[in-house]
């Protein structure tokens, strides 16, 4: 969420439209899948593997 509300700003801050809503989607993770690929990716999207 953070990432996209900082992007949405430099995007109005060069004078673009940007939609009025964002999804940025939600996902339920515990202690019981944390550890699961997918939640990894969700958790660190901008790490090298």
């Amino acid at each position: 969420m953070g990432y996209l509300g900082v992007e949405a700003a430099a995007h109005i801050l060069h004078g673009e439209k940007v939609p009025e809503n964002i999804d940025s989607g939600c996902e339920l993770i515990s202690n019981d899948n944390v550890y699961t690929e997918e939640n990894q990716k969700l958790l660190f999207p901008f790490s090298e593997e």
